[in-house]
């Protein structure tokens, strides 16, 4: 019997310092709140009300949302006072509806 099983979000926010789209220890960014949001007709724009959950970044810039069920979702990342979001990096090739995009 197969059943679907709740994913797991994790990524970074970080400054790239050395611009080597990795974030190194010195360059995360603490506080951020990510926010995911339902996006149930995939147009990749996150669906009005449909707020799941949000996540805080840790001290090293990291932030995970676990027991996410199966779905299509958007994540908003609140931008910092004096931050640019400059590129966003999704490496799974997971079958994606809706292109990733900066």
């Amino acid at each position: 019997v197969e059943a679907n099983a709740p994913g797991i979000i994790t990524g970074y926010v970080f400054e790239d310092f050395n611009n080597d789209q990795t974030p190194a220890p010195i360059e995360g960014l603490p506080d951020v709140t990510i926010k995911l949001y339902t996006d149930t007709d995939l147009n990749g724009v996150a669906d009005i009300g449909g707020l799941v959950t949000s996540a805080t970044t840790s001290s090293s810039g990291y932030y995970t949302i676990p027991d996410i069920p199966a779905g299509s979702y958007v994540i908003i990342e609140l931008q910092p006072a004096d931050y640019t979001s400059v590129k966003d990096i999704d490496v799974s090739n997971d079958g994606d509806a809706v292109p990733n995009t900066n």
